[in-house]
């Protein structure tokens, strides 16, 4: 029953959140420790940001993207893992040409690469465990390309950082449900070529702010299956979700 309670809860958030970084994850890799060292997973992002210019010849704007990855992670140590991520993405921005347009562009490739533990994991206390332990994650995009009649517009290899610290409640009489969150320090940004009547310029974006939040649900599923539901706030709402698989 608690566990069809947070299912339904994990649906509810997706469909009515659907951030720019992606998934970021609690510190504690999933699976039955050094059994299962190896996880698979497969996950959508729907990513939104504000970007300001690096001067002040620009106006802010609006961009959301649709991210859609594979994922491998490998356990470096019995609390630690590294991982690799690819997958595609479109970029959305709101108002970017002079005429007012919208810019937009098709799926491209992407990829992150991270790493994650738990420094510190206090003992079994009554149906949870407390943790907490930093994470890395990094990633670089492929360049973004739109046109109106009168103009062209180039995004150049965005890209991103993101460094934390997150603490995860680890539920025992939930099948080890793992509630977790935190603060992130995060830089993202690309450079925007432009292409006018009056000659071409260049301007450099980046996401506003450097500090953000984040939290999620990891839910373990039988056959070391798990599913995990994230929202992220930095200077806009972000979701995604994925499945896992460990081995």
């Amino acid at each position: 029953m608690g566990k069809n309670c947070l299912l339904f809860f994990v649906f509810f958030l997706f469909v009515n959140c659907v951030s720019f970084a992606g998934r970021l994850g609690p510190p504690e890799p999933p699976g039955e420790s050094p059994d299962t060292p190896v996880s698979v997973s497969v996950g959508y992002f729907h990513a939104r940001a504000r970007l300001e210019p690096d001067n002040s010849d620009g106006d802010n704007i609006n961009v959301t993207q649709d991210r859609l990855y594979l994922q491998t992670a490998y356990r470096v140590q019995e609390q630690w893992e590294g991982y690799f991520r690819i997958g595609g993405a479109n970029f959305k921005a709101r108002d970017a040409f002079h005429s007012s347009d919208d810019f937009k562009d098709g799926f491209q490739a992407f990829a992150s690469v991270g790493l994650r533990g738990l420094l510190y994991e206090m003992p079994q206390h009554h149906f949870y465990r407390f943790g907490f332990g930093p994470f890395l994650q990094a990633g670089l995009y492929s360049s973004y390309t739109d046109r109106t009649e009168a103009e062209k517009l180039k995004l150049e290899t965005p890209w991103e950082v993101n460094l934390g610290l997150a603490g995860q409640l680890k539920f025992s009489r939930l099948s080890d449900t793992t509630l977790y969150g935190g603060p992130c320090l995060y830089y993202s940004a690309a450079k925007a070529k432009h292409e006018h009547s009056l000659g071409p310029d260049s301007t450099t974006y980046e996401e506003q702010n450097m500090l953000g939040v984040f939290g999620g649900l990891r839910i373990p599923l039988p056959e070391e299956f798990s599913v995990n539901v994230e929202a992220q706030y930095k200077s806009r709402l972000s979701t995604g979700i994925s499945v896992m698989k460990s081995f």
